[in-house]
C-alpha cells in the first residue's frame, strides 16, 4: 500500500510541475506565429486545390504546412 501512495504522490507532483512550466504557453504562441506567417500560403492552397488542401490539413499536416510555405514564393493565382 505504501508503494501506491508513493506512486500517487510522484504522479501528482509530476503533473503539477508539468503544468506549472511555460512550455504550453510557448507552444501556443509559436503555433499562432507560424499560422500568421503562413496565412497567405494557406489561402493560396485552398484557391489552387481545395479538396487536396482539406485532405492534407486533416490527415497530413506537416506536408500541408510545407505546401503553404512553398506557396508563399509562387506567382499570384490568375482568376479568369
Amino acid at each position: 500500500m505504501e508503494y501506491i501512495h508513493l506512486f500517487y504522490n510522484y504522479f501528482i507532483n509530476g503533473l503539477q510541475l508539468l503544468w506549472s512550466t511555460d512550455v504550453y504557453r510557448y507552444a501556443i504562441i509559436l503555433g499562432l506565429l507560424i499560422s500568421l506567417i503562413l496565412w497567405k500560403g494557406f489561402i493560396k492552397t485552398f484557391q489552387r486545390q481545395p479538396v487536396i488542401a482539406i485532405l492534407c490539413l486533416i490527415f497530413f499536416l506537416p506536408a500541408y504546412i510545407g505546401w503553404a510555405f512553398c506557396e508563399l514564393f509562387t506567382k499570384p493565382i490568375n482568376e479568369e
